[in-house]
C-alpha cells in the first residue's frame, strides 16, 4: 500500500487523532458474533495499533465490505466517544463514505489501459480486450471498455471462461452474474477449457482475478499488447521478463490499481474535512489526477525500461534524492558534473534580408573537425543542444545552433515576414558569418522543414541531414495546421488557446513543451510559420526532395509516430530510420541520451 499511495502521489499526513482505542477496546467482542469466520481476525484489534491507526486508515480488501467497514468504525467511534468517519474506508456512503467507492479500482485500471494505450498507439476504439475475473474489479473494467468502443472478446471467472471473437455483451453478462452469482451458463456456446483464456488474440489482457495468474508457459503464449494488472501480482516475476523481451508492455499492479487506494485516500480527506464531494466532484479529482502515476514512472524512464521498475524507483527516490545520494558516494565527482563548465560561446548576428532587420542569438564552438549545424523546431530554441558539447563522440567538431526569427533571444523588425523561405535564407546568411562552407545537418519539426528546403537548395553543402520528425506530408501539421482548424481573428486567442490545447494532449513531453511556449515564441510569428509550413507540407512534395538529396540522410522519430505512412517508404528508398522509444515529437526533451546516441552512430 505504501509503494501504491505513493505511485499515485497520495499522502497519509493526517492531523491528530483522539486516544485510539481509550480503555474499554474489549468492546469490540460485541459485533464479532455477527461477522462469522471473520470473528477470529477482529481478535487482532485488541492488539496496539495506535501508530497504524494515526498514520492511515484501514482500507477494505477482499473478504470485506461495506458492511464489515461499517462494524469497525462504528466500535472504534464507540471507544473514543465521538464519530469517527476516517478511521477506515470503505463505508456505506450514509456512514462517511465515497461516493464512487464501489468502481475506483476498476475505473483506475481503465485509466491505466488507456494511457499506456496512448504510448503505445493503441487506441482504446476498436480493441479486442480480454479480462480475467468478473467481480468488482474485472467487471467493471470490461463494462468500461465496452463503453468506450472496445470489444471484450474473452471473459473468465471462477466458474467458466468465455471466447466470442464476435464479442460479449458484458451489460447483459454483469445482469447474469448479478442474479446468479457466476458467468456459467451465460453463453453455452461460446464455454471453453480454463488454459484457452491464454490463447485470445488481444490489444489489451486485463488479469483481475487472483495472484500467480501469468506464469512463464503463459506467457509465451500470449497473444496481446498491453498487460494491465488489476489484481494484486497476477504476472510471476519470470514470466514478466519473458513478457519483456517479447516487447508485451506490462502495467503493474502497484500504478493499475491503485485507483481503490485513490478513492480511499478522497474517502479520508472528506471524513477529517467533513466536507463531502458529488459524484462528480470525485470523478474530476480522480481524472486530474488519472495520469499522475503512469506519468511519474514514465519520468523514471532513464533507469528501467519496465513501468513496475519506474513505480518503484519513484518510491525509492522520494525519501533520499539520487543527487544526495551521489553526494554521499562521490562528493568531489558529483561536484565536478553539477558544474557545467559551457564548452561553447553565445554571440550574436546582425543580418539584413527580405527587407527585415535581424540580430540573431547564436551558440558557437570552435574546433577543428566538420562542423554541425542545428536548426531547432518551432517552440524550440537553440539551448535545446546544448549537450551537443558534452557528447564525446562529437569532440573537436564545430558546432552551432541560433534561435529562429520570432524564437528565443533573436530579434526581427517584422514577425510576419517569418516563413519557411524566410528561415532558410536566415541560415544561409548565418553560415556565411560563421564561414561554415560544408556541415552536418540537423533539423527538428520546422527546423526539419527549412533544413530540408536548405538542403535541396544547395545540396553540396550538406555533409549529411538527419531530419527529427521535420515536416513531409500533410499529415506532420498536427500542431501547424490547427492555424486553419481553429480560426481566430485575434492572434493572442489564437496562441493561448493553442497552448492550452498542446498541454492537454496526451503525448510524452507536450506538457514540458507548452509550459514555456510563451517566453520562447512571440505570437505574431505563429500564424505566418504555419500557414508556411501547412503550405509546404501540402503542396511541397518534400518526400521527393528528401530522396533526392545526394548526402545520408536519417528521419528521427518518437515511437508515437511509429504508424507515419510514408515511413516504409522512404526507408525503401535509402533513408535511414531511427524510432525513439518513450517519446513523442520533442527527443530531445523525452529521451535525449537516444537522440544523441542516434546522430552519433550515422554520421560516424
Amino acid at each position: 500500500m505504501t509503494n501504491a499511495c505513493t505511485t499515485a502521489n497520495l499522502s497519509y499526513l493526517n492531523p491528530d487523532v483522539p486516544e485510539p482505542w481509550a480503555s474499554f477496546l474489549e468492546q469490540i467482542d460485541r459485533v464479532s458474533p455477527h461477522l462469522g469466520a471473520l470473528s477470529r481476525w477482529t481478535e487482532t484489534l485488541k492488539r496496539p495499533k495506535r501508530t497504524m491507526i494515526v498514520d492511515v486508515p484501514i482500507v477494505r480488501d477482499d473478504g470485506t465490505n461495506e458492511q464489515t467497514m461499517a462494524w469497525m468504525m462504528d466500535t472504534y467511534s464507540i471507544n473514543v466517544g465521538g464519530t469517527a468517519t476516517g478511521v477506515v474506508t470503505g463505508k456505506p456512503v450514509a456512514l462517511g463514505g465515497s461516493l464512487g467507492r464501489h468502481e475506483a479500482t476498476g475505473r483506475g485500471v481503465f485509466i491505466a489501459a488507456r494511457e499506456a494505450g496512448r504510448r503505445r498507439n493503441v487506441p482504446i476504439d476498436g480493441a479486442r480486450v480480454a479480462a480475467q475475473g468478473f467481480g468488482n474489479v474485472g467487471g467493471m473494467v470490461a463494462r468500461m471498455f465496452a463503453m468506450a468502443g472496445a470489444k471484450v472478446v474473452a471473459l473468465q471467472d471462477h466458474s467458466t471462461t468465455l471466447v466470442n471473437e464476435a464479442g460479449i455483451d458484458v451489460s447483459k453478462a454483469f445482469d447474469h452474474v448479478v442474479r446468479h452469482g457466476q458467468l456459467l451458463g451465460f453463453m453455452p456456446r461460446v464455454e471453453v477449457s480454463a488454459e484457452d483464456f491464454w490463447h485470445v488474440s488481444t490489444e489489451f489482457l486485463i488479469p483481475a482475478a487472483l495472484e500467480g495468474q501469468l506464469l512463464p508457459n503463459r506467457a509465451r503464449k500470449v497473444k496481446t499488447r498491453i498487460v494491465v494488472e488489476s489484481a494484486n501480482g497476477p504476472t510471476t516475476p519470470a514470466a514478466e521478463d519473458i513478457l519483456a523481451d517479447r516487447g508485451i508492455l506490462v502495467v503493474p499492479d502497484v500504478l493499475a490499481n491503485a485507483g481503490g487506494v485513490t478513492v480511499s485516500y478522497f474517502e479520508w480527506v472528506q471524513d477529517f474535512s467533513s466536507f463531502f464531494w458529488t459524484e462528480d466532484g470525485w470523478r474530476l479529482r480522480f481524472h486530474l489526477g488519472g495520469r499522475g502515476g503512469t506519468g511519474s514512472a514514465t519520468a523514471h524512464r532513464r533507469i528501467h525500461r519496465r513501468l513496475r521498475t519506474r513505480a518503484f524507483c519513484k518510491r525509492a527516490t522520494r525519501p533520499l534524492s539520487l543527487t544526495h545520494y551521489a553526494r554521499l558516494a562521490h562528493p568531489r565527482r558529483t561536484r565536478k558534473l553539477c558544474t557545467m563548465t559551457q564548452q561553447f560561446r553565445k554571440t550574436r548576428f546582425r543580418l539584413h534580408h527580405s527587407g527585415v532587420d535581424l540580430e540573431v542569438s547564436a551558440l558557437q564552438r570552435d574546433g577543428d573537425r566538420t562542423p554541425f549545424v542545428f536548426l531547432h523546431g518551432f517552440g524550440s530554441t537553440k539551448e535545446d543542444y546544448a549537450d551537443f558539447v558534452r557528447q564525446r563522440a562529437f569532440d573537436g567538431h564545430r558546432f552551432l545552433a541560433f534561435d529562429a526569427a520570432g524564437c528565443g533571444e533573436t530579434l526581427s523588425s517584422e514577425l510576419s515576414r517569418t516563413s519557411i523561405p524566410f528561415l532558410v535564407e536566415t541560415a544561409l546568411r548565418v553560415l556565411d558569418a560563421v564561414k561554415f562552407d560544408r556541415f552536418h545537418l540537423v533539423g527538428h519539426s520546422m527546423g526539419g522543414l527549412a533544413g530540408l528546403m536548405l538542403a535541396h537548395q544547395y545540396p553540396e553543402r550538406v555533409i549529411s541531414f538527419v531530419d527529427i520528425k521535420g515536416n513531409l506530408a500533410p499529415e506532420d501539421c498536427f500542431l501547424s495546421r490547427q492555424i486553419l482548424d481553429y480560426p481566430e481573428t485575434d492572434v493572442d486567442d489564437f496562441w493561448e488557446n493553442f497552448i492550452a490545447r498542446t498541454h492537454a494532449a496526451p503525448a510524452f513531453s507536450n506538457a514540458l513543451y507548452a509550459a514555456s511556449l510563451r517566453h520562447k515564441v512571440r505570437a505574431r510569428a505563429v500564424r505566418p510559420i504555419f500557414e508556411s509550413m501547412v503550405d509546404l507540407s501540402d503542396n511541397g512534395d518534400l518526400i521527393s526532395k528528401l530522396l533526392g538529396l545526394p548526402c545520408p540522410k536519417m528521419f528521427m522519430y518518437g515511437e508515437e509516430f511509429a504508424t507515419l505512412s510514408y515511413l516504409g517508404h522512404i526507408q525503401s528508398n535509402g533513408v535511414h530510420l531511427a524510432e525513439i522509444e518513450d517519446c513523442g515529437h520533442f527527443p530531445m526533451y523525452s529521451n535525449p541520451t537516444a537522440m544523441w546516441k542516434e546522430i552519433a552512430n550515422f554520421v560516424a
